[in-house]
């Protein structure tokens, strides 16, 4: 059952929920819950075709709030024990990756295991955490061919911006604005919120609201 969980793809890359939950915020001044609100509004509107094409469309923070797994203490046992065969049997790079990225997977596996083991069934933390630990102890060894792929509710899901960020430089320094805006979405963003304007990098995402 969870043998599926946990394979290699030479042609994935490191993507899925690590970059689902760390996707850019855009922050200024209460401009997270009215572009939340356009959102919702889009996925209220959208045609039926496009529906149907899309899937249910929802806002990160509401399939978040919603996304309840069904992994029990003995589940997520088995899941680091597989891992911890995949990696100290099978993955040969394992010497490597540790010297030239100062990394242990496995120590942190039997860490992980450990703190399974003295975990009680009424205390069990949410299970997104658990797969949001697996996820980083992959991405550790950073090599594209070794994934950690997750179940339901999380497999199939993907978050989207529906507009395109491109990367230029200013005295030096790269700069973040966005270029193009999905059709159908124009509607749906701020009214400042337009090709132009600069996204802001820093301890979060925002926007500037100013067009270049």
């Amino acid at each position: 059952m969870f043998r599926n969980l946990i394979r290699t793809y030479s042609h994935l890359a490191r993507v899925g929920l690590r970059n689902l939950l760390n996707y850019p915020v855009l922050s200024n001044n209460g401009m997270v819950n009215k572009l939340e609100n356009s959102a919702r509004k889009f996925a209220r509107t959208i045609s039926a075709a496009r529906k149907k094409q899309m899937g249910n469309v929802k806002t990160l923070k509401d399939f978040i709030s919603n996304a309840i797994g069904r992994l029990t203490v003995d589940d997520r046992k088995i899941i680091v024990e597989q891992a911890l065969t995949l990696l100290e049997r099978s993955y040969v790079h394992l010497p490597l990756k540790r010297a030239m990225h100062a990394v242990d997977p496995i120590q942190r596996l039997k860490l992980l295991q450990l703190h399974l083991d003295e975990t009680i069934s009424s205390k069990l933390e949410p299970e997104l955490d658990f797969h949001k630990e697996m996820i980083n102890i992959f991405t550790s060894v950073r090599d594209l061919h070794t994934n950690y792929l997750l179940p339901e509710p999380f497999s199939g899901q993907f978050a989207f911006l529906p507009f395109l960020i491109e990367s230029y430089k200013k005295n030096g320094k790269r700069q973040f604005l966005v270029t193009k805006i999905a059709n159908g979405y124009e509607n749906f963003l701020p009214p400042t919120f337009k090709p132009g304007v600069n996204i802001i990098i820093g301890m979060v995402y925002r926007w500037s609201g100013q067009s270049r």
